[in-house]
């Protein structure tokens, strides 16, 4: 029985570590941080009273009692911790993050726009032209919906469809954004205009750069978003709920160790 709660107790104490981590990664006092603080510490307390639990369970183990408290602890630390990981501070948190890494994004599009645009007249290749044209229009296309997205997460911070929608929006602008840098590539070697392909070159290669940023933020925020908490934590969050279920099964079997 201490075995296994310690085993427990180690997987929460991951779970508060990453929660505290997330937390001190923010402005001091801010809003999100109290409350990612106070999630760490509701995890921390059901821990400590699970943890008691156990104990008395050693000390009295054909207490019917203490049993049913234990069970009870084991059931309310798995309920803490799927709150404590889906926490509207975590959130908030990670899609704060998408949306930087978007605003990023569309700003090194928007000077990429500008720099295909320039090329078109010093690029003898009608082929590769024409192929940035359209891939350049499709970009384009994708920015005004990114913008609104972001704008509708500033009015609204705490809506989670707004969340939702900035996620689905910025997943639909990577695929022609990503397309446009890998065109702009192939167009550099036909220029004719050397500063037209050094600023060609330059734009392109910074907005490959944002757009991997901002992959990696939807990628750790898309779990968070879809109720399963921080891509991090997620995997501990999964064990922790294994543990306590071979914990609950462990006092069903009265066999204890």
């Amino acid at each position: 029985m201490v075995r296994q709660a310690r085993r427990l107790g180690n997987a929460t104490a991951q779970l508060i570590q990453s929660i505290k981590g997330e937390a001190e990664r923010l402005p001091t006092n801010t809003d999100i941080q109290r409350r990612l603080l106070a999630a760490a510490k509701t995890l921390a307390d059901a821990t400590a009273r699970m943890v008691e639990a156990a104990r008395q369970c050693t000390e009295h183990p054909h207490d019917i009692r203490c049993q049913d408290q234990l069970r009870r602890t084991a059931e309310d630390l798995r309920d803490v911790t799927v709150v404590a990981a889906t926490t509207p501070a975590l959130r908030a948190k990670l899609v704060d993050r998408v949306q930087a890494c978007a605003r990023k994004a569309i700003s090194s599009a928007t000077q990429c726009i500008t720099a295909a645009q320039a090329s078109h007249q010093y690029n003898p290749n009608g082929a590769t032209r024409e192929a940035l044209i359209q891939d350049t229009k499709d970009m384009s296309e994708q920015i005004p919906p990114l913008v609104d997205s972001i704008k509708g997460i500033g009015s609204n911070p705490d809506d989670t469809n707004a969340q939702s929608e900035l996620m689905y929006v910025a997943e639909v602008f990577l695929h022609p954004a990503t397309h446009f840098v890998q065109t702009a590539q192939t167009v550099l070697p036909t220029l004719t205009e050397q500063s037209i392909t050094e600023q060609l070159s330059l734009t392109s290669q910074q907005l490959n750069s944002d757009l991997s940023e901002l992959r990696s933020a939807l990628s750790r925020a898309r779990p968070a978003c879809q109720g399963s908490g921080l891509d991090g934590p997620s995997q501990l969050i999964e064990d922790l709920q294994e543990e306590l279920r071979e914990f609950e099964r462990a006092v069903e079997a009265h066999r204890l160790r």
